[in-house]
């Protein structure tokens, strides 16, 4: 379906004939669009964080009751291990 003027009334429109379990996906797809559209080094506000700032924020241990995260360098390289694949698969 192409749109030569696309406006909030008519996305509104075609959202509220989705059965709400579909909102997530469409609310996912929304937010991956605005992360492309917004270059990373020019997001105002944003500044790197130190060693000791980041280990001070609520980062540290965010996934500590994870159980698939039982072992925290194991699970890294398997999730390192993966982005490769898809890396791969993406050039080929």
């Amino acid at each position: 379906m192409a749109f030569r003027k696309t406006t909030e009334q008519q996305i509104l429109k075609e959202l509220r004939k989705l059965a709400p379990g579909q909102w997530a996906k469409i609310l996912s797809f929304i937010v991956s669009m605005r992360r492309r559209s917004t270059p990373r080094l020019e997001k105002p506000g944003l500044q790197a964080l130190s060693a000791k700032e980041i280990l001070n924020s609520d980062l540290v241990g965010l996934w500590s009751d994870r159980p698939e995260v039982e072992n925290s360098l194991s699970f890294a390289r398997q999730l390192r291990r993966n982005a490769e694949h898809v890396r791969r698969r993406a050039y080929k």
